[in-house]
């Protein structure tokens, strides 16, 4: 039934938009298959179903959904994955040297990524436990954050730089 109605009018360019909006800030499967699971489930309750009742179909069907979205994201925008894959590569390799990934922007701004494993300490006081976390810039690098994060912060600096210089030329176009 819930195969029915997904593709009985509710498969549109708005329900896998953000999904390939998001591909070039490096959107996984997990996060595809969210996105289309809330645009979905806006849809069947516009149309006065109760989704929770049928919660494992949708499940199952925005799963299938997602991995063609990616698949074909990955057949069409070969050359930008092929960056993202080079990115990540880059960035294991800085960070597999104990360094975090530091670039600079085309505006000349550096970035430094902050990912580094976390030390929890806890302290017992006389009414409870309280943990905290040491952000200490001495820690070991997180590698696998270090990677993952790397191609879609690099790019939202190229993004940023590239607003703020368009904004700059308007302001100077008057």
């Amino acid at each position: 039934e819930i195969e029915t109605m997904l593709t009985n009018g509710l498969i549109d360019r708005g329900v896998v938009k953000r999904t390939v909006m998001t591909s070039v800030y490096g959107v996984t499967y997990i996060g595809a298959k969210k996105q289309i699971q809330e645009k979905i489930e806006e849809k069947l309750e516009a149309k006065g179903i109760d989704v929770h009742e049928i919660e494992t179909e949708i499940y199952s069907a925005c799963g299938y959904l997602a991995r063609i979205t990616m698949d074909v994201m990955g057949d069409l925008f070969t050359g930008a994955r092929q960056t993202m894959n080079w990115l990540a590569t880059c960035a294991r390799l800085i960070s597999s040297q104990g360094q975090p990934v530091a670039w600079i922007s085309p505006i000349g701004v550096p970035a430094v990524q902050p990912y580094r494993h976390k030390q929890p300490y806890t302290v017992a006081t006389l009414l409870q436990k309280v943990i905290l976390i040491n952000n200490n810039a001495n820690l070991p690098v997180h590698k696998t954050r270090q990677a993952s994060a790397f191609p879609p912060n690099y790019v939202h600096s190229l993004d940023s730089s590239h607003m703020l210089l368009t904004a700059l030329e308007m302001d100077r176009r008057g």
